[in-house]
């Protein structure tokens, strides 16, 4: 069983990591994604390079990268805290990528693929909130700060389990880490809007 569970761990990990939208802008345009926009790998930036058919394709392949190592935990595992470590271990692969020397995207696609699929009724609130504020305000990543601090709030109220109150406050953490760049262009006012 443990040699198993490392399996997964390890399959989580490199699941994780694929980057996607790096991947996507240099089969379809033949260009390097981190050469654009904010830098960043993810849906947002893919978005500004090849449009929103693209990034949709970016955003539900990054989902799926965090749906697919809970599904298989379940499948398998019986521990809740074990199922949930294969979803922080996918999102840790999104986030420092072995393929693109361990800087790769915000993490926020894969850990709502986690989300949703443990908790489903706090990440369908939490993605109104975030459509409410990226439609509102035009930036993505305030939508993604957003969500990030209200989602650990839903699951405390909604959910009867504290393991996934601390789990989405650690995701939180990830996510603000994360955009810690954003955070500051923001406070600037030089943040891209979409």
């Amino acid at each position: 069983m443990v040699f198993l569970y490392l399996l997964l761990l390890l399959g989580s990990y490199i699941l994780g990591a694929i980057p996607t939208g790096y991947i996507i802008t240099k089969l379809v345009k033949k260009v390097d994604v981190r050469e654009y926009g904010s830098g960043n790998i993810g849906a947002t930036n893919v978005y500004r390079v090849l449009g929103i058919k693209w990034a949709l394709v970016v955003v539900l392949l990054d989902i799926l990268k965090g749906v697919i190592p809970i599904l298989a935990g379940m499948a398998v595992l019986e521990s809740e805290i074990l199922i949930i470590l294969l979803g922080i271990v996918a999102i840790m692969g999104h986030n420092w990528t072995i393929f693109l020397g361990f800087k790769g995207g915000r993490g926020v696609a894969t850990a709502g693929g986690v989300i949703f699929t443990l908790m489903p009724l706090p990440s369908f609130i939490g993605l109104i909130i975030w459509l409410t504020v990226v439609w509102v305000s035009r930036y993505v990543s305030l939508g993604s700060l957003a969500i990030a601090i209200v989602v650990p709030f839903l699951v405390f109220f909604l959910e009867d389990s504290m393991t996934y109150t601390y789990f989405t406050i650690v995701m939180a953490l990830f996510v603000i880490i994360q955009h810690r760049e954003n955070i500051k262009r923001l406070l600037e006012g030089n943040e891209n809007r979409i």
